[in-house]
């Protein structure tokens, strides 16, 4: 998926960080990105995911979405559908939005940029 293609404003992103933390059940972290990577699918300013690496080679999923409030709304609708012993902030990372030099890069600098930050 191409999630930068013909956008009239920078896009905002979300990481998740794709494998739990030591101490967290490997099982229920598993079904609650599940559960975020599903509900962002249905929803329509959610422009797709990369995937990569964190600076501590964690692997991590970046989801990218048209506006700030769609990213928000996505976090609070699924809240209460992740497994009880897994915690939102459990499974994200930073998120911030990709300004206008975006339209300089190709994207697939998009992601070192992010690693970078």
């Amino acid at each position: 998926m191409k999630p930068f293609n013909n956008l009239v404003s920078p896009p905002f992103y979300m990481i998740l960080y794709a494998t739990a933390h030591e101490g967290l059940d490997a099982g229920l972290y598993s079904e609650a990105i599940s559960t975020l990577v599903s509900a962002a699918t249905l929803k329509s300013s959610f422009l797709g995911f990369t995937s990569d690496f964190d600076s501590y080679e964690r692997p991590i999923r970046v989801a990218y979405w048209a506006t700030h409030d769609a990213m928000w709304d996505w976090l609070e609708t699924t809240r209460d559908l992740l497994p009880h012993r897994i915690q939102l902030d459990d499974c994200l990372g930073p998120y911030g939005c990709l300004w206008p030099w975006l339209n300089r890069l190709d994207e697939t600098d998009v992601v070192q940029k992010i690693r970078a930050a």
